[in-house]
């Protein structure tokens, strides 16, 4: 037997999220159902995480266990010929029986891209399009620096219970913007991101910069008690799953 790791890119505005869902198109399940054919037998993967319905990938991980010995570059190829052009699997390679895509991770690097101006359908599924208007530039990237470091994030997602009581250390924060293409990226490293916890920081963010509370409001909200989860989500396509850390 043989641990197989593969890199996954795909475009998530086609699927309804990553894990397979009966009745519906998501990424897990066609990947699952080629890697089937493939191997004339059911194959199921474990990833290193589930993205939201909407939400792209650069360098999802994820592996499965096979008892053939596959020449893993004719395996990938015919994989993404039977692939929709929404998915490509980017790299495979064996890795030891112990290795498990989300356990074995230890950073997640996320991009949050977003543009103003005039709306761009070449953007639609990988950036966010934000309105201009009653939009406060500064303190949106003054409110997104809140975030940066070791907070206390339960208002920051829907997660129920966390074993960790919510704690989590974004060790980078970097926004990039170039006014004279009005587009921009939030550029996220963590040991961990917890569910819609990015969508929900950007999302507050713009709230702040569209006057609906203050910066001050802002850092109430990562006091985390008593919990009072926010309700403000950024657009699930200006967000990529670019790398996982091992």
């Amino acid at each position: 037997m043989k641990k197989i790791v593969g890199t996954l890119s795909y475009v998530g505005s086609f699927y309804k999220g990553f894990e397979r869902q009966k009745g519906e198109m998501t990424i897990q399940g066609k990947l699952e159902e080629v890697l089937s054919i493939l191997m004339d037998k059911e194959i199921r993967i474990k990833a290193a995480g589930r993205t939201d319905a909407g939400v792209n990938a650069l360098g999802q991980v994820f592996a499965f266990v096979s008892d053939r010995n596959l020449d893993l570059e004719s395996f990938r190829s015919h994989a993404n010929r039977l692939l929709p052009p929404s998915i490509g699997i980017t790299s495979l390679k064996e890795a030891p029986m112990s290795f498990d895509p989300r356990h074995s991770a230890k950073k997640k690097r996320y991009v949050y891209r977003f543009y103003f101006g005039e709306k761009d359908p070449f953007k639609n599924d990988t950036y966010a399009h934000l309105r201009e208007d009653n939009f406060d530039k500064e303190v949106f990237f003054k409110a997104l620096e809140l975030f940066k470091g070791e907070h206390d994030f339960s208002n920051f997602t829907s997660k129920p219970s966390d074993k960790d009581n919510f704690i989590r250390n974004i060790d980078t924060l970097d926004i990039l913007y170039a006014e004279d293409t009005k587009q921009g990226g939030i550029l996220l490293e963590s040991n961990g991101f917890m569910t819609y916890q990015i969508r929900f920081m950007v999302g507050e963010a713009i709230s702040t910069a569209r006057g609906k509370h203050t910066l001050e409001e802002l850092k109430e909200m990562l006091i985390g008690k008593p919990r009072k989860i926010v309700s403000a989500k950024a657009p699930a396509e200006g967000l990529t799953l670019l790398e996982v850390i091992y």
